[in-house]
């Protein structure tokens, strides 16, 4: 049991250092595409035009910053659902 406990700590600092080093090369990797938010006015309009209701599902695909469903679930009662 106790080398458990000791492998422990440096697991964690090898799986933090990996994850770290993953990071900062994911920052440095120029986008392929670029990233333009979609702005706030035509979201409200988008969810108004699809009669987004409480219950709902919103599904996006490469939601990007998730602004289409933050707002259908604070303004309609939707639920959402997105990748990126």
């Amino acid at each position: 049991m106790q080398q458990k406990r000791t492998l422990a700590p440096a697991l964690f600092a090898v799986l933090l250092f990996c994850s770290r080093t993953a990071f900062a090369q994911a920052q440095e990797k120029e986008l392929d595409t670029p990233y333009v938010p979609t702005p706030q006015a035509v979201v409200d309009r988008m969810l108004d035009i699809a009669q987004v209701k409480a219950g709902d599902v919103v599904i996006d695909l490469g939601s990007g910053d998730g602004r289409i469903m933050i707002t259908a679930a604070q303004r309609h009662g939707a639920k959402g659902f997105g990748s990126k």
